[in-house]
Order: structure tokens, then sequence, then C-alpha cells
């Protein structure tokens, strides 16, 4: 488990847990409570799903959201150039 401490704690909107199994838990939050997506939060998925991918300890990873729900709004205001670009 030598990656887990390079990356667990490295996400302001994912907490990560990993039992001895390799069970991971990704809970998806926003301030420890319902997640609400954001484009910062976007990003730093990439990051964490790319390093997740990476980690061969992890052999189930479970996704979940804080307080009993998944994704509860977008707010993609807080972005950059304040546009969201759909396609």
């Amino acid at each position: 488990m030598p990656l887990q401490n390079n990356y667990f704690a490295d996400y302001h909107h994912l907490k990560l847990t990993r039992d001895d199994k390799g069970v991971l838990v990704a809970e998806f939050h926003s301030n420890g409570g319902p997640f609400i997506m954001t484009a910062q939060s976007h990003t730093e998925f990439v990051d964490a799903f790319y390093r997740i991918a990476q980690d061969r300890a992890n052999k189930i990873v479970i996704l979940t959201g804080a307080g009993g729900e998944f994704i509860t709004d977008v707010d993609w205001s807080a972005s950059s150039t304040g546009r969201c670009n759909t396609i």
C-alpha cells in the first residue's frame, strides 16, 4: 500500500478509504456534505481516477456520496471562464 500515502489525502472533494482486502471507497462530498459538481471537482476527479486505476492495491472501487446522496447539483460558475461548453 505505499501509494496510498501519495494520493489518498490529495483531493478536496473525495474521501478515499481502503480496507485490507483492497476495497476502495471513494466518497464524493462538498465540505463534508452532499456533493455539488464544479469545474474544480471535475478536474480533480480526472487525476484521482487515473491514480486509483494505477494503484494495484485497489481491487474493487465503490463510488458513493456523502449525506446519502451522490450528486445533488452542478455549479459551473466557479470555472475559470465562467462558461460551460456542452457537446
